[in-house]
Formats: structure tokens, sequence, C-alpha cells
């Protein structure tokens, strides 16, 4: 088959796309996929052991990537989990239904982006949203109907009263809907499961429509190495199948969405880039796009742990621990709900620094297990760990190629704390949680 349309990577973007582009029967649409398909059995659908097993380390399903030398953290290094295989970063991360700021949206828009403001965008959240709590026809922010199931956690954890109260007490309000008219304050975070289970974009967009579209096709294990181009037009892809390289053209459009870090690597090594970093490398320039790369956006996270003993609530390693979890599986088994579906961060919220900034600039997580380093330092005892992220860094980061082009995990540099404007937040937001989590009850 030659497709229409060649989409490459099969994380959210890829997998909305594919879906909505072969919806139209006539257009023959191949999504391609450098990781394995659906993950089998209890490791597939249970969603906190698939963030702990497959986030750890460097594997079929998570890239790992290691960032380069940071300066701005006395050259730590930094690690970066990326989803691998279908679903991309939702078939291993922390699964948190959350939309950006519509403010955020807006600034897209105001700064030459038409179609990409908050009353844009919102109608296609809303089209592709199944939310169980918001259900109502007329709610005018949640859908019904669409492809991606969201509902409440399930574990009843008794430390989401808890934490409400805390930060209702420390002067941070409940906020019944995070999506809704506002952002500020706190709640249980939404999650993407269905019925207790991971529920990926790949459930939610592409299986369900490989035995009923003939024209959409799924291939796994097929790491794409370079984009074709005649001209500068792109005509097709460069993929490698059962160790084999081959090329598969398209007949009108290929669309990349390889993710932030390896879209850049793939525009590159295809020429499209900085033409004096593509001609050291002895690849032919097809655009000479120094942009490619630069400018890319994360937001920083800063990690607050707190010791509390023997809580069968809160992960931990110890006998209390070994007993909460074989109970939270049995129950996991036979009732799709406890511990044994948590998201890890149970409860979210949004704060301001100022009373007069525009939108919030403080997210935190709590965190139900005392880890460090995306789960790679887990603790000998049982406690919480506050995740404080900066939402605007002023500093962004980058993806080069390495010296040797091919490489499959390209270095990148993250720019954490390069600019003064980072660094007065920080003592403000850790003291501010440090109020929270430390306030009597």
């Amino acid at each position: 088959m030659e497709p229409d349309f060649i989409v490459i990577g099969s994380g959210p973007a890829g997998c909305a796309v594919a879906s909505r582009l072969s919806e139209d029967p006539r257009q023959q649409v191949l999504l391609l996929e450098a990781g394995p398909g659906q993950r089998k059995g209890v490791l597939g659908s249970n969603a906190a052991l698939a963030s702990l097993v497959y986030g750890l380390k460097s594997s079929a399903y998570n890239w790992g990537f290691n960032s380069l030398p940071d300066p701005g953290l006395n050259g730590r290094i930094s690690y970066n989990p990326l989803g691998r295989g279908l679903g991309g970063g939702t078939s291993l991360n922390m699964l948190m239904y959350m939309r950006g700021n519509p403010l955020d949206y807006d600034g897209w828009a105001a700064s030459g982006n038409p179609g990409w403001g908050w009353s844009d965008v919102l109608p296609y959240f809303k089209r592709s949203e199944d939310n169980q709590t918001f259900n109502t026809p007329d709610d005018p922010y949640h859908g019904q109907g669409g492809p991606v199931w969201v509902e409440e956690l399930r574990t009843d954890n008794p430390w989401h009263a808890t934490l409400r109260q805390a930060c209702q007490e420390a002067g941070w309000p409940y906020n019944p809907d995070l999506n809704g008219a506002t952002q500020d304050g706190f709640r249980p975070t939404q999650v993407m499961m269905k019925g207790g289970e991971r529920h990926h974009a790949g459930q939610a967009y592409i299986l369900p429509h490989l035995g009923t579209r003939p024209n959409l096709q799924l291939q796994c294990d097929s790491p794409v190495t370079r984009i074709l181009f005649e001209g500068r037009r792109a005509v097709g892809v460069e993929v490698v199948q059962g160790g084999a390289r081959r090329q598969i053209r398209a007949r009108k459009e290929v669309v990349v969405s390889a993710g932030g870090l390896l879209s850049a690597k793939l525009l590159q090594l295809s020429g499209v880039g900085d033409g004096a970093v593509l001609q050291r490398l002895g690849i032919p320039t097809v655009a000479h796009l120094p942009a490619v790369g630069q400018h890319l956006q994360d937001h920083v996270d800063v990690i607050l742990g707190h010791h509390i003993p023997g809580d069968p609530h809160l992960g931990g390693i110890s006998p209390t621990g070994a007993r909460s979890l074989w109970r939270a599986m049995r129950r996991w088994r036979q009732e799709r709900r406890g511990m044994c579906t948590t998201n890890f961060a149970e409860v979210t919220g949004f704060m301001r620094l100022a009373p007069d900034a525009p939108m919030p600039e403080i997210q935190y997580e709590f965190v139900v297990v005392l880890a460090m380093d995306h789960g790679r330092k887990v603790y000998a005892k049982h406690g919480l760990s506050t995740h404080v992220l900066l939402l605007h860094p002023k500093a962004g980061a980058a993806c080069k190629l390495p010296a040797r082009a091919g490489r499959m995990r390209p270095p990148s540099t993250f720019a954490t704390f390069r600019t003064p404007m980072t660094w007065p937040p920080w003592s403000l937001v850790c003291a501010a949680c440090c109020r929270c989590t430390t306030h009597p009850l």
C-alpha cells in the first residue's frame, strides 16, 4: 500500500491525527511507531505498575533520555523519561487530565498563530473528551462521547481529605474543576483511566478502529530514520523494519509527531535545521531553519520529600508496605479499585505568586510515595512527595544532533536556572509548600 498520509509517532498527537484522517475512507493512512504495540497483561493495564516499571530506565517502552551536563545545576545530568510504543507518553505517564490555562492559548494566538486561541481550542477539547464527572449535556467546559475517557481516581485514599484540609487552612481554595472556569485551587486529580485501568492515546484513538477501518494501518517497531524529500517537498520516509531499511512514499503528506526531542532530531537528520551544523555532519541541507531543535519549553520540577512513618496509605518499602501492596493487588484484580489504580500524583493544584498575576505560575502535585528522580530513587520509608512546578520558565531547552548523527538518543540541554528570573519564585513557592505540609490539622 502506498498511503496518502504517513504519520510518524503514535503519541497523543499522532494517534489523534491518524484517527481523524482515517475517518475519510478514501484516505489511506499509515501510522508508524518506533516502539512496540499494545502491552498485554497486568503491566499493560495497571497504571501504577506501568509508571514504575517502564519509567525507571531506558527500555523498549521508554526512550530514557539523559541531558547534557547542565551548568545551571552544577553540571548535573537530568533524566527525562519519554514513552516509547503505542500511546507514547500516555503509556507510562501519570495520566493527569489537565489542560493548559486559557491565557496560554490566547498567548499563542497573539504571537501570530490564528486559530489557537482558547475559544478556538475549547470545542476540540470537548469533542475529544468523555468525562464521567462533568457529564451534563450543557456543561460549558466538558464533553461526553469522545474517545478520551476521563474519570475520578479510584484509590479511595484518605489522604485526599487530609490534603484538602491542609491546603484550605493554608489559604489555598478547593476547586471542583481545574479544567473549568478558573484554574486556581486544588482537587484530587482527574485521570485518563477507564474502569480503573490505564487508558492511553492508542486505546482511545487507534485500537477501536483497526478492525473497522481498512484504510488505517499501524506498524510498530518501525523507527523512521529520515524523511524523504524531492526538492523541498516531503514525499515519504525511510524506516527500519525487521532489521532492514526500506522506503515508503506518501501520495499526499508526511506528518511528524515524534515528540519534541525526536521530531527535532528527525527533521535535522532529514536536512531541515541549521545549515552550518548539518554541513559539518555531512547531511545535505533541504531547508536552512536554525530554530529547529531550539527554544523548547518544559516546566521545571523541584521535589520536596516528607517522611510519614508507617502510613499504609502511602507507598513505602517496609513490611507494612508489602502487606498493603499485596492487599491492593488483590483488590485491583477483583474490583479495579484501591491503591493499584493510583497515578501517584493524586492531588494537584495551581496558585499565583501575586494576587494581581494574570494566571497561575505554579503547579503543585502531591505524590503518595516518597520518591525522587522519576521514581529512580525510592526510599525505604513511607512518605509523601510534593512536586513544585514552575509553569513558565524563562530559559528554553535545545536538542542538537550529536557528532554521530544516527545515535537514537540525541543530547539535549535544558538550561535550568540559566536566567536570573528563574530564581526568585523558588524561594516563595517552596516556603508556601512547607506552610501547607507542616500545617497542624
